[in-house]
């Protein structure tokens, strides 16, 4: 593989990917991400402790008259 470098009227250089090296780097994204997803799926999936681990924790107490703009039902 060749990475080009085309120059302009003025002397300057500036790289230019070509279509396949566009491809390729569209597809290492997609998979990484792709790879990132399974991943999360398959540990919510099968992790069955990860709702044990987890526990509702109460808030602090709160008086609804010291709370501006509180409706009392």
């Amino acid at each position: 593989m060749r990475y080009g470098l085309n120059g302009d009227e003025n002397g300057s250089r500036r790289w230019a990917p070509s279509d396949e090296q566009i491809v390729e780097l569209f597809f290492v994204i997609t998979t990484y991400r792709m790879h990132g997803m399974m991943l999360r799926e398959l540990h919510l999936e099968f992790d069955d402790d990860a709702t044990a681990r987890m526990e509702e924790v109460p808030g602090p107490a709160v008086n609804m008259q010291d709370v501006p703009g509180a409706v009392e039902r």
